[in-house]
């Protein structure tokens, strides 16, 4: 494929694919190194998204690459109350309801543009840019509910991607839909065993 030869070949793809997936399984277990691994996949994955213009993923990637170093900040030099379990979060309901409609109003938007763009598959890239901006900033603050959205982003980028032949950035993401599910028990049984929790406790009903 004339994408890959012309960013580095399929060793490329399968090391940022193999970054990502790292960075969620270490993301299960709450450990800064998420974000390292993070940053190296959406550094080689913007170059990657460019030249299959995908501009959202491409703009998505460079959001994520500084949104790492935010997030390793808040990781590695959080306070002991902020730190492991006691960390994790419910997001109250009226915040749910509003970044659901602000979500939804951003993909509209940015599904324009990028259709003005040319780019390829423009709502479906609108779509996963905004949601993982959104899931990205929620696992930052340790709200439970950034699994569920990582779900959907997951599902979204399956047909994305495959749509691209970009077969081990597919698998990753098929992979980490699986993973978005086992990190939210993972978080849910941490949650519910701590004793504090910033925010209120989290229901594991």
């Amino acid at each position: 494929m004339g994408l890959l030869s012309e960013w580095g070949g399929p060793i490329v793809e399968w090391t940022a694919a193999g970054l990502g997936l790292s960075g969620v399984v270490l993301g299960l277990r709450q450990r800064p190194t998420t974000w390292v691994c993070w940053f190296g996949s959406s550094v080689l994955y913007l170059g990657l998204m460019w030249q299959a213009a995908l501009y959202g993923q491409a703009t998505l990637m460079g959001v994520f690459a500084a949104t790492s170093i935010w997030g390793y900040v808040r990781w590695r030099f959080a306070s002991p109350a902020q730190s492991e379990a006691s960390g994790i979060q419910a997001l109250p309901s009226r915040w749910a309801f509003l970044l659901g409609v602000g979500a939804l109003v951003l993909i509209g938007l940015w599904g324009l543009v990028m259709q003005d763009a040319g780019a390829q598959s423009p709502w479906l890239d609108g779509a996963v840019t905004v949601l993982s901006l959104l899931a990205m900033g929620l696992m930052a603050r340790r709200y439970l509910i950034c699994w569920s959205i990582w779900g959907l982003v997951n599902s979204l980028s399956v047909i994305l991607f495959a749509r691209q032949a970009l077969w081990a950035t597919t698998a990753l993401y098929a992979v980490q839909f699986v993973l978005s599910g086992v990190g939210y028990r993972t978080w849910l049984r941490a949650s519910s065993s701590s004793k504090v929790l910033i925010g209120g406790p989290v229901d594991g009903r």
